[in-house]
């Protein structure tokens, strides 16, 4: 084994890190560029963190991790800081004689007396990420990060010092920055030889449960599943959402009148206005049983309609937009006071698309041959937005947006209200549609 990879794992054994077969090959290449496409919770972050962490080590070694938002940039300098305070020297631990700086939100940093850092950056803040030469980029959720700050700004600042790069992500769609890193860890062209690319799914990470790979694989639509548990690449074209005939209801079921109703509202105007009512029922499937879809009125004008039909349901809640404070101002002041969805940690290209894929997760037809979403036939706008949401035909020209592929507006104002309170419920049951991974940090990440 050459010397730098004997010492690399010598020192993940003085860190207590034992690599499972996927990432050790990941830490055996010498490759400059290495592009790891896995599952949710298969250990690509935590292989991430202890290459930071043995890079470290080094004198004046200066690391970036980076991604669209500090929070996701949080998890590779998490996993390296965990491993560095696994240390002792002299009775002490290591990470004691490091400088430890980190904002509410914003970037965090970790400094050794020997002049080696590692930060956290986000792409949010362009202007932040010009001027350093580094050693080391870690780009985290790298399926998030747009073209623009990698060919702009990141990749120059690899080339003075001779940099890595590290890219892990859980992919997202088969097109953006990502998919070219993945590609050319793929390729046989000589022009990549510095590149490497690894495959591998959740299942491959031996901590990860068997059984719940399984009942995930049952209950999540085939695509979100090929995604965020197997780690592959897959299309977004043509319809978004799989419904059928078999998800609409024309009799209302007995006793309806007793269940929970929530109230799923997404302001428009140029774009519809639309609520939704769903039904909650006792085996918590969502019932959409009325709707209210106006196109040019104003929330004023609308808001007595919203009124007049709740009266005689049982409305536990009404839930909005998060981003839209103005909208849900407005209809505060006309009685309907809304809540909304926690996505503060989220751009609104990612809050957007986890949402979405909890109704597909939703629609999928299950072995009793019904799914948990059942709309009624009188809900005509609904129906007809989710049977004709499209994604787009091809991405965006502008470079500078996020690699995120969204269904296009239109016909997609129903899908968003009814998303909301999906969300709401789903996350409620103790199911995270925003991550797809657990919390607990004794997991591989």
């Amino acid at each position: 084994m050459h010397t730098e990879i004997q010492s690399k794992f010598n020192f993940f054994k003085s860190c207590g890190y034992t690599p499972h077969p996927k990432q050790a090959e990941i830490h055996q290449s010498t490759a400059r560029f290495r592009a790891i496409a896995a599952g949710a919770r298969s250990g690509k972050s935590m292989a991430a963190g202890a290459e930071i962490a043995f890079m470290l080590m080094f004198p004046k070694k200066r690391i970036w991790c980076v991604s669209s938002q500090y929070e996701l940039a949080d998890k590779e300098f998490d996993w390296a800081l965990e491993f560095l305070s696994r240390i002792y020297v002299d009775g002490k631990r290591l990470t004691d004689a490091a400088k430890i700086t980190s904002a509410s939100r914003g970037s965090r940093k970790l400094e050794f007396p020997w002049g080696s850092f590692v930060k956290t950056k986000s792409t949010e803040k362009a202007q932040t990420l010009l001027g350093e030469e580094l050693d080391m980029i870690v780009l985290g959720e790298a399926s998030q990060v747009a073209r623009a700050p990698w060919e702009r700004m990141l990749r120059a600042r690899l080339g003075p010092r001779n940099g890595r790069l590290i890219a892990a992500s859980t992919p997202n769609s088969d097109a953006g920055l990502f998919r070219i890193f993945f590609e050319n860890g793929l390729s046989q062209d000589p022009n990549f030889s510095d590149w490497a690319s690894w495959q591998f799914a959740t299942i491959d990470n031996p901590t990860f449960s068997r059984e719940e790979y399984e009942i995930a694989r049952k209950e999540l639509d085939e695509n979100v599943f090929k995604e965020q548990y197997e780690g592959l690449f897959v299309s977004r074209r043509g319809k978004v959402f799989n419904f059928q005939d078999c998800h609409i209801f024309r009799e209302i079921p007995t006793g309806i009148e007793d269940w929970p109703i929530i109230r799923a509202i997404q302001r428009g105007y140029q774009n519809p206005f639309v609520c939704l009512f769903i039904a909650i029922s006792p085996n918590r499937e969502y019932y959409v049983i009325d709707e209210v879809f106006a196109t040019q009125t104003l929330i004023n004008d609308v808001s007595p309609i919203i009124i007049e039909k709740s009266k005689g349901k049982r409305i536990l809640a009404s839930i909005g937009d998060y981003r839209d404070q103005e909208g849900l101002e407005q209809l505060a002041k006309n009685g309907i006071k809304c809540t909304t969805n926690d996505e503060r940690k989220y751009t609104k290209q990612i809050g957007t698309l986890r949402r979405v894929q909890a109704i597909q997760n939703c629609l999928k037809i299950r072995d009793t041959g019904t799914s948990k979403i059942h709309v009624f036939a009188g809900c005509e706008n609904l129906i007809h937005e989710l049977k004709e949401c499209k994604w787009p035909d091809k991405q965006p020209e502008e470079r500078e947006k996020a690699e995120i592929e969204l269904p296009l507006t239109k016909f997609f104002q129903s899908p968003a209200a009814l998303s909301y309170v999906v969300a709401f419920c789903e996350v409620s049951q103790g199911f995270d549609i925003y991550s797809f991974q657990g919390t607990q940090k004794n997991e591989r990440n």
